[in-house]
């Protein structure tokens, strides 16, 4: 009887870890307002990750206000 490969879990993706590591400082620090340089370690799966929070959260607020002010060169 052939032997079955045991299958490789796939590993959890940015967005994944980035929402994980946003709970996980909401819970501890009772807000959001994170530091630019702050990384944030989660366990994800079994496996320890080290987050970007603070770039992270930086970047997804930079796209949210550039979306919120419509198009670039919109003339």
């Amino acid at each position: 009887m052939a032997e079955v490969p045991e299958q490789r879990r796939a590993a959890p993706d940015r967005w994944t870890l980035t929402l994980t590591a946003a709970a996980a400082y909401r819970e501890r620090e009772g807000h959001l307002t994170v530091p630019r340089k702050h990384v944030e370690s989660v366990a994800v799966r079994g496996a320890e990750h080290a987050v970007k929070l603070g770039v992270a959260l930086a970047n997804a607020r930079q796209r949210e206000q550039r979306a919120a002010s419509g198009p670039a060169g919109g003339g």
